[in-house]
């Protein structure tokens, strides 16, 4: 497979985000509400869809 450089350039993003946070998973996803609060950006938020049954046959 061939290595994309915007990819790559996304995951080293992400690594140094995640370091500034020692990898926390719960502080990281602190910071992204905080971030998001911040934003001027419109939020949206959805009800799950909820899968139906099907008939097994």
């Amino acid at each position: 497979m061939q290595n994309d450089p915007i990819v790559e350039e996304m995951r080293a993003n992400g690594r140094i985000f995640a370091a500034e946070y020692d990898n926390d998973i719960g502080r990281i996803c602190e910071a992204l509400r905080q971030k998001q609060k911040m934003s001027k950006r419109k939020m949206v938020s959805r009800e799950p869809k909820r899968l139906h049954k099907r008939a097994v046959s």
